[in-house]
């Protein structure tokens, strides 16, 4: 019988360090993979989670935005008639007015501009209270219109209180041309950027002149950047900020741009605009 010869040689010490190197790169390269991938992910998801936080954001002034002026006298281009529900437009503030509890009654008999008073058809049954903020027009002619506190309230009458704000003094009567003259509840809000805190709030006087009844909430944080731009009627950006009196009442559109970044990772940032158009503005 022959006897097989076994090979009991093994790997030499070259071999083994050649094996051990190319293993180091292999781990070193799917240790990397995995980094990278890893951080890519984490990434991703930083990113999906800041775009959520502008969404919110966005869901939280749009539909507030587009209010504004609702239960104002409405601007036309065409006639030369300004909008009233603007009051503040800067590139991070916005105040406007907003009969955002759709309280709202009409003119029963004729107002002279000295009075301090107004026959009107049921207040009360309307929702009206005292201390109200409260704004009167007729559609029909542009400088019939006013706003004031009330300072009381009955089932027939709406009295003003004569140390309110007086845009403009008029006769009135409770229907011009066939138009009844509105009287219209309203709130005051305003959206401010804080860049300093990073913080959005709104603030809304709650409808009522008492000092001490506003409320202020917060509706988006890690805020690096909010803008408002505005547009007139045809379109042309309104750049004199803010706003004289006169473009005030021209703004039919607002273009809003949030930016928002991630607290730590601040080169990280997800901006989303979007336009407003403010439909209670008028034409």
């Amino acid at each position: 019988m022959i006897a097989t010869q076994k090979n009991e040689k093994g790997f030499t010490l070259i071999e083994m360090l050649i094996s051990m190197a190319i293993g180091v790169v292999l781990l070193g390269t799917a240790i990397y993979t995995y980094t990278k991938q890893d951080s890519l992910v984490r990434d991703e998801n930083s990113n999906v989670q800041l775009r959520d936080f502008a969404r919110l954001a966005m869901d939280a002034l749009v539909p507030d935005i587009r209010m504004a002026g609702y239960g104002f006298p409405p601007g036309d281009s065409g006639k030369g008639r300004p909008a009233q529900g603007i009051d503040v437009a800067d590139a991070t503030t916005l105040t406007y007015f907003a009969n955002t509890d759709n309280v709202l009654t009409y003119a029963n008999g004729d107002r002279l501009s000295a009075d301090n008073w107004i026959d009107a058809i049921d207040p009360l049954a309307a929702g009206f209270v005292a201390g109200d903020n409260v704004v009167f027009f007729n559609a029909n002619d542009p400088n019939e219109w006013n706003r004031y506190p009330a300072a009381g309230v009955s089932n027939a009458m709406l009295v003003w209180d004569p140390l309110g704000p007086s845009p403009n003094g008029f006769d009135i009567q409770p229907v011009t041309n066939g138009v009844p003259t509105v009287i219209n509840k309203y709130h005051i809000i305003s959206i401010n950027y804080n860049a300093g805190t990073q913080i959005i709030t709104v603030t809304d006087d709650n409808g009522t002149a008492a000092v001490g009844d506003d409320t202020t909430i917060t509706v988006a944080d890690n805020v690096s950047d909010l803008t408002f731009s505005y547009f007139d009627p045809d379109g042309t950006e309104l750049t004199a900020l803010p706003l004289s009196a006169a473009d005030l009442g021209e703004v039919r559109r607002i273009q809003i741009s949030v930016t928002v970044v991630n607290p730590d990772q601040t080169d990280m940032t997800v901006t989303l605009s979007t336009n407003v158009h403010l439909r209670n503005m008028g034409t």
